[in-house]
């Protein structure tokens, strides 16, 4: 038994979240471009639902695959894969021509042990991009990889190692989602869609960032992961195979389908039902010494923006054209309500070789407290709580304090963000969107939750200088709202923490929750009004 892993951090951890598949519905808003007039600034929303079945013409498809049997850093050479690699890849290769996906022909497959020259990180671009130019408008163009698969602890990034990937080079070495998804855009690949099969350890996370961080992903992108973000891709002997590519060549074999009929949804389905239970009869420790099941989930994550679509959760801010308005855009119903936020932001791009973007493990977290419809969140709107403006105001607080907390443990670098801030409060809000619930959330509110969100800066030390100006710059603008000094005592740390620590309460930010002129009467009763500086 083997693992297709390799983490780079400062700290190991086994740490596995096995999920579910992902919502079918991803949507994200979008920020209007200098061309459209009196849009822009404003903000719609793009539906993003997966296809059942992905139809297409095999003629104009084309595919590529790469098997990393090898690697030349002598240092990392130890964790060298067997040929096993190859023949993970050759099957998928097999399974696709055999069931018309795409022509023989139109199949490059490329490994280490013998196109070592292909198979750098140059090497892979260069054949990438040829491939992909390849595929016409109706087709699909397949990327397969087989292979180490890498984790960032405090990056927060997962990537793919080439045969020329060393640890002392990291930066320059690994091929992370951003420069896969840059690879597709500078391709300018004409597909219909766009398939990745990512056979590697981590490789949920990969998914996850292409999907939902790339600036301006094409749409009809699918990426199929052999296991989650934070769980490792298991080859087994007796297999011949990894425990993914085995059951996915299973899955499309299963299925009668025509060419050019390519059921993604029932093949996902059966792999990872029988990856599932099949990885469950390891056994493994875990860090308190006890046995668990070592889970290996495979996922689908997608980005395809469709037409007609209800509900939705914030993935990224993204710039829209007026063609793709008209064509694929339903607009929010109050264009610009959010501007109280946008306003503030700086530096804001969807670059994954920086650090502002949202956490895997973020993501799923807000996903699964919109869509589970068990969930504590729904428990307050059926009882018609979320109703209340003071019930979704506090609620953003909290989550925010939530989302500082994953970022500082899966990204550490960007918690000090003022953008990181601004990105996660839009993802909160918009929860409420999704259930149903009209909003009323204001500046004052963007107050509160930076309160709570740099709580967690002071608690753990991290670097608070951009923060506190983002604090300064919106207690200024509520000052001019409702009149200079309202707001001093809000900003005043030292006596909101002895307030707090009058009331034996921990958290300092909670004396935050009220400091306007226009919500203090409505809340002042009702929220602990101990905690409340008085007049």
């Amino acid at each position: 038994m083997g693992g297709r892993e390799s983490r780079v951090h400062d700290g190991h951890h086994d740490q596995q979240n096995p999920s579910g598949r992902p919502p079918r519905t991803r949507p994200a808003f979008k920020r209007m471009s200098s061309t459209s007039g009196d849009l822009e600034g404003s903000f719609v929303l793009i539906y993003n639902q997966g296809s059942e079945v992905l139809d297409f013409d095999p003629a104009q498809s084309h595919m590529i695959a790469f098997a990393i049997d090898k690697q030349t850093d002598p240092k990392f050479s130890k964790r060298q894969l067997t040929y096993e690699t190859v023949l993970d890849a050759k099957q998928v290769c097999k399974a696709l021509i055999n069931k018309g996906v795409v022509p023989y022909e139109q199949v490059q497959l490329l490994y280490g042990s013998k196109h070592e020259e292909l198979c750098t990180l140059s090497g892979m671009e260069e054949s990438f991009m040829q491939q992909a130019q390849r595929a016409g408008p109706e087709g699909i163009f397949v990327f397969h990889f087989s292979g180490h698969g890498l984790q960032s602890d405090t990056r927060g990034e997962w990537g793919l190692a080439p045969v020329d990937f060393t640890y002392s080079r990291l930066e320059e070495s690994w091929l992370t989602s951003a420069k896969l998804g840059h690879w597709l855009v500078r391709s300018k690949c004409k597909a219909k869609y766009v398939l990745f099969v990512l056979d590697c350890c981590y490789a949920g996370g990969l998914g996850q960032q292409l999907t939902m961080s790339v600036e301006d992903p094409k749409s009809g992108l699918y990426v199929l992961s052999a296991c989650t973000a934070y769980e490792t891709s298991l080859v087994l002997g007796p297999l011949g195979h990894s425990i993914f590519t085995y059951f996915m060549e299973y899955a499309i074999n299963k299925f009668d389908f025509p060419p050019g009929k390519l059921p993604i949804s029932k093949i996902i389905d059966e792999c990872a039902t029988c990856s599932v239970a099949l990885s469950s009869l390891l056994l493994t420790r875990d860090q308190q010494g006890g046995l668990q099941a070592k889970v290996m989930q495979p996922e689908l994550k997608f980005f395809d923006v469709q037409e007609s679509l209800e509900g939705y959760v914030l993935n990224s801010l993204r710039r829209a054209s007026n063609k793709s308005i008209e064509s694929h855009v339903s607009w929010d119903p109050e264009p610009g309500r959010y501007d109280f936020v946008t306003r503030y932001f700086r530096n804001y791009t969807v670059d994954m070789s920086l650090t502002n973007y949202l956490c895997v493990p973020c993501m799923q977290w807000i996903a699964g407290i919109t869509f589970d419809e068990d969930g504590k969140l729904r428990q307050l709107v059926d009882r018609g709580l979320c109703e209340r403006p003071e019930v979704v105001a506090t609620a953003v607080c909290c989550m925010m304090w939530s989302v500082a907390y994953m970022q500082l443990a899966h990204n550490p670098r960007s918690v000090s963000d003022p953008d990181i801030f601004l990105l996660g409060f839009l993802h909160c809000a918009t929860v409420f969107d999704h259930l149903g619930i009209k909003t009323t959330l204001s500046l004052a509110t963007l107050s509160r939750s930076l309160a709570f969100y740099q709580e967690i800066l002071e608690r753990d030390k991290m670097d608070q200088s951009a923060i506190v100006k983002l604090m300064e710059e919106i207690k200024k603008d509520l000052d001019a709202e409702d009149g200079p000094g309202e707001h001093a005592e809000a900003s005043n740390k030292d006596q909101n923490r002895q307030v707090t620590e009058q009331a034996g309460c921990k958290t300092s930010a909670i004396g935050h929750l009220a400091r306007t002129k226009s919500d203090r009467a409505a809340t002042e009763e009702w929220w602990f009004p101990d905690l409340l500086p008085q007049n």
